[in-house]
């Protein structure tokens, strides 16, 4: 995955065949002043989210029950 670019990912969990989640992973340039890194952040959505617009997950995660919220900057 490449600075700025997102992953999005359907999971089976327990490889039963039926997808679970979705995981979305943003990395971008950090924020903080005087860094080299990058935020990261990733969430993990029930599987009726995959139909939603992965712009309108990160905007509103709440409203589709998000269920984890990792939120970490990575520096040199």
């Amino acid at each position: 995955m490449n600075i700025g670019e997102s992953n999005d990912e359907l999971i089976d969990i327990n490889q039963d065949g039926t997808l679970d989640f979705r995981r979305l992973t943003v990395v971008t340039p950090s924020q903080v002043a005087n860094t080299a890194g990058f935020d990261v952040l990733v969430m993990v959505f029930p599987i009726f989210a995959r139909a939603v617009a992965r712009d309108q997950l990160i905007a509103n995660p709440d409203k589709y029950r998000v269920r984890a919220y990792v939120h970490t900057i990575i520096t040199r």
